[in-house]
C-alpha cells in the first residue's frame, strides 16, 4: 500500500474519532471502523498500539488546532496585554467549542504516551504560542523580566484552570453569552497584576 494511502487513511482515522468526540460519543474501534468504511481489524494494521494510540494522536492533532487557533488569535491584535487576552479567549472557546476533545488531549496517558503519534511536539507547539505572548508582553514592559517559559507555563496553568472550571459549570462561573470573553479578560487581568513588573 502507498504511503500516501496509509497517510489518507490515518488522518481519516483521526478525523472520525475528532468528529466521534464533538458529538459526544466515545472513542472506539468499532465506531471508527464504521465512520472511515474500514473494519476493525483494518484499524488495528495502522494504529498497532490500538485504542491508546489512536487516543494519542487525535489528542496531537487536538493540540495542533488549538495551536493553530491560539497564533491566530495571537496575530489578530497589537498591544501584548491585547494578545494575552486573545490567547486566552482562544484557549477557553476551543474548549468550549471541543469539550470531548479538550478532556481528551488533558487525560492522562502522561510521558508514556507523549512520544506517540507526535503528541509531545503537537503540546509544545500549543505551549510556544502562550510563550510568544508572554515574551512580547515582556518586551513591552508589561510583564516583569524572568523565565518566559516559567511565567507561559504559570499563565497556562491560570487559564487551564479556569477553562476546566468552565467546562464543569461550577457555579461561581457565570455560563451564556459572553462567558468565554468574560473569563478571558479576568484571567489574564488576574495574570496581569501577578506578574507585572
Amino acid at each position: 500500500m502507498g504511503e500516501r494511502v496509509r497517510s489518507d487513511l490515518e488522518q481519516r482515522i483521526v478525523d472520525a474519532g475528532i468528529e466521534l468526540l464533538r458529538r459526544g460519543e466515545r472513542l472506539g474501534i468499532k465506531r471508527i471502523a464504521i465512520e472511515v468504511g474500514r473494519t476493525q481489524q483494518a484499524i488495528y494494521l495502522y494504529y498497532k498500539g490500538g485504542l491508546e494510540e489512536i487516543r494519542a494522536a487525535v489528542a496531537a492533532k487536538g493540540f495542533e488546532l488549538l495551536a493553530d487557533s491560539m497564533e491566530k488569535a495571537l496575530s489578530s491584535e497589537e498591544g501584548p496585554g491585547d494578545q494575552l487576552e486573545s490567547v486566552a479567549k482562544s484557549y477557553i472557546g476551543f474548549a468550549d467549542r471541543n469539550r470531548g476533545l479538550f478532556r481528551l488531549m488533558f487525560s492522562g496517558g502522561g510521558a508514556a504516551q507523549l512520544g506517540v503519534r507526535g503528541l509531545l511536539g503537537a503540546r509544545l507547539r500549543a505551549q510556544l504560542v502562550i510563550e510568544r505572548a508572554v515574551d512580547a508582553a515582556q518586551r513591552a514592559g508589561v510583564v516583569r523580566d524572568g523565565d518566559s517559559l516559567e511565567l507561559s507555563l504559570m499563565g497556562w496553568a491560570l487559564i487551564h484552570g479556569v477553562t476546566v472550571l468552565h467546562l464543569e459549570e461550577q457555579p461561581f462561573f457565570e455560563g451564556g453569552a459572553g462567558a468565554v470573553d468574560l473569563l478571558a479578560a479576568r484571567a489574564t487581568a488576574i495574570f496581569l497584576r501577578g506578574v507585572r513588573p
